[in-house]
């Protein structure tokens, strides 16, 4: 007999079964503007993947420039990239993170 976690939606459609990965919400770093840095996600099981994602303080000013994300293994870095720019107005933000 199967045992686990299994979800419908109202048509009867699986929406969540066992073999689904959840994410799980490590925190959160606030990047100031115009700071370049980077951030180790702490490990929180075998094998597991890193996933983030950027949330502007002000998302209302389009003309600000949002820093560049690489991820390498478990560290997360973001740099401001502002070649051929003339002084650009930066944008600060809050960078969420968490594992699969």
């Amino acid at each position: 007999m199967e045992a686990g976690v299994d979800c419908w939606d109202e048509y009867g459609r699986s929406v969540l079964n066992v073999t689904d990965r959840l994410t799980q919400v490590l925190g959160s770093v606030s990047i100031p503007a115009g700071s370049n840095g980077s951030f180790v996600v702490p490990m929180t099981g075998v094998n597991n993947e890193v996933w983030f994602f950027f949330q502007c303080d002000n998302a209302g000013n389009v003309f600000l420039l949002q820093p560049t994300f690489t991820l390498s293994g478990s560290t997360i870095s973001w740099a401001y990239n502002v070649t051929g720019l003339a002084n650009p107005d930066r944008i600060g933000g809050t960078l969420m993170y968490g594992r699969y």
